[in-house]
């Protein structure tokens, strides 16, 4: 069933470089307002704004420009002021602090990495997934760009 879907709707993609101003109900499509002028309709529509970053804890003593705290472990230059011997605490047990370790000993880091639970929690595993369906992994495109192809 899922391959005639696939087959009496195949996939089609424009590429577009503008933005959504706006979404009107019609009927039971959706009309998307762009910049541009241009409106699309779409039978369903999904937001996906990517992860925000997290909300600063409030900690006694950090100040808006603290050179002690950093908010953003990806950020360009984020541990250039690290010293290398010292101890470091990293607030989060999950997968992004895991990389920041990792990431951090990768750098030369070789004093004492504390990491502490948000919610005082040892790091979980994720849940086991069924795979997918094995025709739609046969026929979707392995990489965005055979879209295109």
């Amino acid at each position: 069933m899922l391959r005639e879907q696939i087959e009496q709707n195949p996939c089609q993609v424009e590429h577009m470089h503008d933005e959504a101003i706006g979404l009107t109900r019609l009927g039971n499509m959706t009309q998307i307002r762009l910049r541009s002028g241009r409106a699309l309709l779409a039978g369903r529509v999904v937001l996906a704004n990517g992860n925000f970053p997290p909300s600063d804890p409030r900690l006694p003593g950090k100040t808006p420009h603290s050179r002690r705290y950093v908010s953003n472990p990806w950020a360009a230059g984020a541990f250039g002021d690290v010293v290398r011997d010292k101890s470091i605490l990293i607030v989060g047990s999950g997968l992004t602090g895991a990389d920041v370790a990792i990431s951090l000993r990768q750098r030369g880091f070789r004093g004492t990495i504390h990491i502490l639970s948000r919610r005082g929690l040892m790091p979980q595993t994720h849940k086991a997934t069924v795979p997918g369906s094995q025709l739609w992994a046969n026929w979707f495109p392995r990489t965005v760009r055979r879209f295109w192809v």
